[in-house]
């Protein structure tokens, strides 16, 4: 009798260390998957943008966002930017320290992100990806 509960314990014990390889193989998602640097500007040719970066650490109201000066001129209450979320149905939310949303963001069919608002309004945000070296 012992010999088919050993039998069980180690098929068990093999699917758990499957099931854990095969969910660690899975893309990354959450916060984590937005982490970086991303360019951001208003919808436009020759349009000004600038470099934010989305951060992991949380605070009130989110995940921290970094918005350099370099994003002055570029980007319209760029100073108030303050942290950033995923919001319901995908959206992407950039709030003020007070958790107002400034910018909310859908993601186009390309893969970047366009804030709402009409065409001289709206701001893309794209995702800034590293150079590979060969």
């Amino acid at each position: 009798m012992k010999f088919p509960a050993l039998l069980l314990c180690a098929v068990l014990a093999q699917s758990v260390a499957v099931g854990a390889r095969a969910a660690s193989d899975v893309l990354p998602s959450g916060p984590p998957a937005f982490a970086g640097a991303w360019r951001l500007g208003h919808d436009g040719e020759g349009s000004r943008s600038c470099i934010v970066r989305l951060e992991v650490a949380g605070v009130i109201g989110g995940y921290e966002l970094r918005a350099p000066r370099t994003c002055r001129g570029a980007v319209d209450r760029y100073d108030e930017l303050f942290a950033w979320f995923p919001g319901p149905n995908g959206t992407l939310v950039f709030v003020d320290a007070a958790r107002q949303a400034i910018y909310r963001f859908h993601q186009l069919p390309d893969g970047g992100w366009a804030s709402e608002g009409s065409a001289d309004e709206r701001y893309l945000l794209d995702k800034v990806v590293a150079p590979t070296r060969q």
